[in-house]
């Protein structure tokens, strides 16, 4: 008993399958002095030899043996003479677990003291037989531990090739919409040059649409190149997010007035911030994020209305609320609100500034939500986690490291 409970605990002490099988086999044949020892599983409904110790002799043939073969059908152990090169006494453990029989031990010719060998005894068949239940249960485990090994394996094999797949349509859609933008831009600098030269327009104002015209394809370039690098060298340093949503709004009703002169609409402002945490982050990063959402608000109230932004601190995260009572977005636009390019904005939109907020937010650890409705306005959400730990103070990108430079 004490030796079967030691065994157990070897066998049961791994999940690997090639070690429970020589576990198994090693400790049994010692058990019961066998001359060769064989471990067969059934796999796909064929036997095959998954351990054999005693002997290096190729021993295949074994398992059409008639004994082997009905042996599956049993779930007791069985003891035959047999007239082949491998022994003549065989003794055969079916290896039960739950029902099933999940392997074959196989035994030949126990050795006697005086260098002879025999058929194995009663006290032989009782202990193996007792060994069987938890050799079984163990290679049951095991076998089960291996083919979900190999499903995980797989799965993650195919997540990869979905995940490539998904990067490729990404990107091809991504250069069909730079290579659409810049068409837009080139298409006016040639269109401006060519009335230039064939019905000898005033050069001065055609020079200063190409040069904005020009300018314009560069920031949508800065933007895509900003986009791309996103996450290379941010430094994270403690900020009060409160501060930053003040100097982010300050700025931008700045560029507003500046964008609109005289002809701006009319825009309640609603500020309410609560005294919230300082955390660690990038405060370049994070006012580009309430300045861009800010921005979209204010364009989707062409004729004025009320700019609603809060902050508050909930459990461990600070929740940045702007809601606008403008125009609203539909189902389908707001499926495609941060994807790159996309903008419902033909005049002053690049369709990056969403893109480049949700990357910004991510690569916070923060969430990024939207909810709207046609002509009722809309909500973003940004819930940015409390970081009071410096977990990433790497230095601000050097754009002399870049391979486009």
């Amino acid at each position: 008993m004490q030796m079967l409970y030691e065994i157990g605990l070897e066998i049961n002490g791994s999940l690997d399958l090639t070690q429970v099988i020589e576990e198994i086999l090693n400790r049994a044949i010692v058990m019961v002095d066998a001359r060769i020892g064989l471990l067969v599983i059934s796999d796909n409904e064929r036997a095959k030899i998954v351990g054999q110790v005693g002997v290096e002799d190729d021993l295949s043939t074994i398992i059409e043996l008639p004994e082997v073969t009905n042996a599956w059908k049993q779930e007791k152990l069985s003891q035959h003479v047999v007239d082949i090169s491998s022994g003549k006494h065989i003794c055969i453990v079916p290896l039960v677990s739950r029902g099933e029989t999940g392997g074959l031990l196989i035994f030949f010719d126990k050795e006697k003291r005086n260098n002879t060998v025999g058929p194995f005894e009663e006290q032989d068949e009782s202990l193996l037989q007792s060994f069987a239940y938890q050799a079984g249960a163990s290679l049951h485990n095991a076998r089960l531990y291996e083919s979900l090994d190999t499903a995980y394996e797989e799965l993650k094999a195919a997540q990869l090739k979905l995940a490539q797949m998904e990067q490729l349509r990404a990107l091809g859609e991504l250069g069909a919409q730079v290579a659409h933008a810049m068409n837009h831009t080139l298409g006016i600098i040639a269109g401006h040059a060519d009335m230039y030269l064939s019905f000898g327009r005033d050069p001065e104002n055609t020079m200063k649409t190409i040069l904005n015209t020009a300018e314009s394809g560069q920031g949508v370039m800065e933007r895509l190149q900003k986009f791309i690098r996103l996450n290379v060298g941010k430094k994270r340093v403690l900020v009060d997010i409160g501060q930053l949503i003040e100097e982010s709004v300050s700025d931008i009703k700045a560029l507003w007035l500046g964008r609109h002169g005289e002809n701006v609409s009319h825009v309640d402002w609603m500020i309410d911030l609560d005294k919230v945490s300082e955390t660690y982050a990038n405060p370049t990063d994070i006012k580009e994020v309430i300045s861009n959402i800010t921005l979209n608000a204010l364009e989707a109230m062409p004729s004025g209305g009320r700019l609603e932004i809060r902050c508050y601190e909930e459990k461990e995260f600070i929740n940045i609320v702007l809601i606008d009572t403008g125009i609203g977005m539909n189902e389908e636009t707001q499926k495609n609100i941060f994807a790159p390019f996309f903008s419902t904005n033909d005049d002053w939109g690049t369709g990056l500034g969403l893109a480049i907020s949700y990357r910004i937010v991510a690569d916070h650890n923060g969430e990024i939500e939207v909810s709207s409705s046609v002509d009722e306005g809309s909500c973003f959400t940004v819930r940015l986690p409390i970081n009071i730990e410096l977990q990433n103070n790497l230095e601000e990108h050097d754009d002399s490291t870049d391979i486009d430079s």
